[in-house]
């Protein structure tokens, strides 16, 4: 189903207000009557590729830039358990027993 956003949203990748997304139906029904966004047409083929409004990319990737170097410092704040325990926590296969900076690297990367 394509819907035309209402608002701006971040589900599956960033998407301006006014762009056009595939999403399921289920979302798709759920957005309008919750007024995200309007309904356009039907897919037939349902596509899992989100759109990326290149524009809203470009203007996010200066922010993500300040939101790594802001999670870098608060890492290491952090225990190199804590660390470790995080690395765990985003499926990174990683060893016991590391250096904090090998966690950090790891978790930043």
């Amino acid at each position: 189903m394509k819907v035309k956003m209402n608002v701006n949203t971040n589900y599956q990748g960033f998407h301006k207000k006014g762009s056009k997304v595939n999403v399921s139906d289920e979302i798709g029904k759920r957005w309008e009557a919750n007024g995200i966004a309007e309904l356009v047409e039907e897919v037939v083929k349902e596509d899992k590729t989100p759109e990326v409004n290149e524009d809203a990319a470009a203007e996010m990737e200066g922010q993500v830039k300040i939101d790594d170097v802001l999670a870098k410092a608060e890492l290491k704040d952090l225990t190199a358990k804590e660390l470790y325990d995080k690395c765990v926590e985003a499926g990174i296969e990683v060893e016991q027993k590391q250096a904090k900076k090998h966690y950090i690297d790891l978790l930043t990367e």
